[in-house]
């Protein structure tokens, strides 16, 4: 059999606030001849976007890898928060590996105050743009 690794989370959420907990069960088929090879789940978050990228842990659990599936509870952290902007965006994983092979999976979901990304949208104020001009030119001058 091949292996695999596979991440359910109850009701397939992908919402969530502080406090609440996301749980769900962690199914794998995977083999080693060394004993005492453990299956990690990670909890953690990611920075994407066009300067430096960055993750963080949170949290990890293991298992031994002859188990195939366990259950899984993380509480999740006060922050920080999920968002999307134009240049950097901050998401949230949940993520597995096999400690054989290069057989991995992630489940990204939100994390919020409201659980609801938050949308980073660009501020044009043209009035503020002129002032900035202006003092640049008259400091120069």
């Amino acid at each position: 059999m091949n292996d695999f690794i596979n991440i359910e989370v109850e009701y397939n959420n992908t919402e969530y606030t502080p406090g609440e907990s996301i749980s769900g069960k962690l199914l794998w088929n995977g083999e080693s001849k060394k004993q005492g090879k453990k299956v990690s789940l990670h909890l953690l978050y990611c920075t994407e976007g066009k300067s430096s990228e960055k993750s963080e842990v949170i949290e990890v659990l293991e298992f031994p890898l002859e188990q195939k599936s366990a259950a899984f509870s993380f509480v999740l952290p006060d922050g920080p928060y999920s968002f999307k902007g134009k240049n950097l965006s901050l998401n949230w994983y949940l993520e597995a590996a096999l400690p054989v092979g290069k057989v991995s999976t992630n489940y990204q979901f939100t994390l919020t105050h409201n659980g609801k990304e938050i949308i980073l949208t660009e501020v044009k104020d043209a009035v503020s743009k002129k002032k900035i001009n202006s003092r640049v030119r008259s400091s120069s001058e």
